[in-house]
């Protein structure tokens, strides 16, 4: 049974992890990935620094997500190390002798799995982070962060008891000081404050994507918020603790009084710097930016008005008692970082050039960065890459006894930085389509072993050209991901690659390469008069003129502007795009399930239930099946809510009813017709239609915005008859 000192102060709903538990799919013994050692690693800056294992070689921990560092009996420094399924071992913080299995603790699930409710059905346990008292050993006790679902998903700071008398061991059932429901986003962390000794705790938004409840800007619960409570003093009456009377927001109506500060997303690993003593918290983004921030009793972060500095729900005012919006000190785009992991400023001995920096990494890519903090004058450097760790899915970055640096992965392994045995050297991005392994005949775009050759049901206007493309699977087969049937997508493990050839007049011009390194990177490639040879372009792009008509070869940043996280990067390699009949009779998806190129995790035979029609094909769908088809693949991967496409406030996508979408009758926020009966959508009179204006131009105000310099006259005669198809009350 649970000791539970927990009231209902106010309902409150909190966080998830599900972007860490993602698994590992074995691929099928008879199939060879794709060779991408010609791009791996290619044109980053050359890493300083390597990750070796902290405690010996071979040693990995089952689902290891934090270490806490501490003395034992004798005085000999160990670490404890957390599992995420609620393990706890305690090994010599110099490396582990016997297995690793010898020196595990506890598992506390057994402890947690009837949520103190006498209740079945709450087993699944999720140890996100901890901390040993303040005042260890003196106060021998253990805090920890849970995050349980069953019945009713909950969040819980427990506290158990501590003998440290012969060996580390838990004593008696845990204590609930505190909880919050929960669904998603996690980002618990608990730190102790340096000048007041007070518990600080972060919580998410407990959303999914988008943040469609608009929790962010809410302070009548505890989602979204870092909270600061008194866990030593005299608790409050029905409570395990008391809330310190400084809380910015204490005595105000309708405010949680625990909360320190709020407008996070998902607040996931915090440090305090240790001279200025200032809380640093790293944000997991939406769409576009990883955020760290130096938060301020009462400050707000934004989050969802805002994603980082930017504007994300447009239509969200900034709520609750703080209505200036707190900047992050530092944002980084997708390209470079897709799920921060926040970490420490550096104050060991064994790298003196990072001294004072703030050392940080990337679940996702397992990359390491650092960047440079003057406390003095308050600035920051620009973040750079040091190190990359060697498993999968980076969880923390914490510090040992001497300030070194301990990483930590899902995968299971602890490790350090050392300095680079061999220097590392610069490899570019390789100069020519040969050199990328792509191919083993370039003119011909004959695929290399890995490389699978497919096609969609609706091709998005390339001013012309048809195009031909590809999928290079790595070395574990693609596996369809959760979501909306509508928004399915097939998941390319890092290594991995999406290419498009585009041709004019059956000749090629263009090859796209749209590489995953653990974030994806875009590249584009010219082919010359001859259809030999493929170059790659500047990294500002071009623009030159083939075939009588001028061609944009897009930037590397122009590349990620629609290749974003909404539109799960590939912006065609989603099952209502796959969902086809090849000329052979054959389905697409089912001939990759048959090859093991794809594994089937999440029912892919529901989900391709749901295909979109061809736009230039009569026979392949109704007129408005033909014309959503086309919204969804040229413009819904900016128009869409919090999405790039300016201030407008559409919904394209092809599931969204159309009454939902915001276009029709609704009056331009730019209008370039200059009628005051203009609107988005006139049903019946497409000449007085925006959109039709829109697609019927190039130049200011031309839709699509980027890549193209002619006009689809066949689009924008599709939506013409659509549009006088519609019936006036529509």
């Amino acid at each position: 049974m649970f000791v539970s000192v927990t009231a209902n102060r106010i309902t409150c709903a909190g966080i998830g992890l599900a972007w860490l538990l993602l698994q590992g799919i074995v691929w099928a013994q008879e199939n060879s990935g794709w060779d991408n050692t010609a791009l791996d690693g290619a044109g980053m800056p050359p890493l300083g620094y390597q990750a070796v294992p902290l405690l010996g070689e071979g040693h990995r921990f089952d689902s290891a997500l934090d270490v806490i560092p501490y003395r034992n009996h004798r005085d000999e420094a160990e670490l404890l190390v957390l599992g995420l399924k609620g393990q706890i071992w305690s090994v010599p913080s110099k490396g582990v002798k016997g297995s690793v299995k010898r020196h595990q603790l506890v598992n506390i699930r057994e402890d947690l799995k009837n949520g103190g409710d006498g209740k079945r059905g709450y087993n699944n346990i999720r140890l996100l982070s901890g901390i040993l008292d303040r005042d260890w050993p003196e106060r021998p006790y253990l805090y920890l962060a849970v995050h349980q679902t069953g019945v009713a998903e909950q969040c819980m700071i427990v506290r158990y008891l501590v003998s440290n008398k012969s060996h580390f061991s838990l004593q008696g059932e845990p204590e609930i000081l505190f909880s919050w429901k929960t669904t998603n986003h996690n980002g618990c962390d608990l730190q102790w404050g340096p000048k007041d000794g007070f518990l600080y705790i972060s919580a998410g938004d407990g959303s999914v994507q988008g943040d469609p409840g608009k929790i962010g800007q809410q302070v009548h619960v505890i989602r979204g918020s870092i909270l600061r409570l008194d866990v030593h003093g005299k608790p409050d009456p029905g409570f395990a603790y008391a809330v310190p009377k400084d809380n910015p927001f204490v005595g105000m109506d309708d405010v949680v009084p625990e909360i320190w500060a709020y407008g996070f997303r998902n607040p996931w690993r915090t440090c305090f710097h240790p001279t200025t003593h200032e809380l640093w918290v790293a944000d997991n983004g939406e769409d576009l930016w990883e955020m760290l921030h130096c938060v301020k009793p009462g400050s707000n972060a934004g989050w969802s008005s805002f994603e980082g500095h930017q504007p994300f729900h447009l239509d969200l005012p900034l709520g609750g008692p703080t209505l200036t919006h707190t900047v992050p000190r530092l944002v980084q785009p997708h390209t470079e970082l897709r799920s921060i992991i926040g970490g420490v400023f550096y104050r060991g001995k064994r790298f003196p050039e990072l001294a004072g920096h703030y050392v940080y990494g990337c679940c996702v890519t397992r990359e390491i960065w650092a960047v440079s903090y003057d406390a003095t004058k308050d600035t920051l450097g620009k973040p750079f890459r040091i190190a990359k760790i060697s498993a999968n899915k980076l969880t923390a970055v914490r510090e040992d006894h001497e300030g070194e640096l301990v990483l930590i992965s899902l995968s299971g392994t602890v490790e350090t930085l050392a300095a680079r045995e061999t220097k590392e050297t610069f490899r570019p991005w390789p100069k020519t389509l040969a050199e990328t392994l792509l191919f083993t005949d370039v003119p011909a775009q004959q695929p290399a072993v890995g490389v699978e050759e497919y096609d969609v049901q609706a091709r998005g206007w390339a001013d012309g050209a048809s195009s031909r493309r590809f999928v290079a699977v790595p070395g574990s087969p693609m596996v369809n991901r959760g979501g909306p049937l509508s928004r399915a997508s097939l998941w390319i493990d890092p290594g991995g690659a999406l290419v498009k050839t585009l041709y004019l007049d059956d000749a090629p011009v263009e090859t796209q390469v749209l590489y995953n390194s653990g974030t994806w990177q875009g590249y584009t490639y010219r082919w010359d008069s001859a259809g030999k040879t493929a170059t790659l372009v500047p990294e500002e792009g071009e623009t030159v003129e083939i075939k009588n008509q001028t061609w944009r070869y897009p930037s590397r940043s122009e590349c990620m502007i629609c290749h974003n996280q909404r539109s799960l990067f590939g912006i065609g390699f989603t099952t209502p795009q796959l969902n086809r009949t090849n000329s052979d009779g054959l389905s697409q998806l089912e001939q990759w399930l048959k090859k093991k190129i794809v594994v089937d995790s999440r029912n892919l035979k529901a989900r391709r239930a749901v295909k979109l029609a061809d736009p230039y094909d009569p026979k392949s769908g109704t007129l408005e099946e033909r014309v959503r088809a086309y919204l969804h693949v040229n413009c819904a991967h900016c128009h869409y809510p919090t999405g790039l496409g300016g201030r407008s406030t559409l919904h394209l996508e092809h599931h969204v009813p159309l009454a939902h979408t915001g276009m029709i009758n609704v009056t331009p926020l730019v209008g370039l017709l200059g009628k005051p009966e203009g609107k988005l959508i006139v049903p019946g009179d497409a000449e007085l239609s925006e959109l039709l204006v829109r697609m019927n131009r190039r130049g200011a105000g031309q839709m699509p915005l980027f890549g193209s310099h002619q006009i689809d006259k066949d689009g924008v005669a599709l939506i013409r008859d659509w549009i006088n198809s519609l019936n006036t009350g529509e």
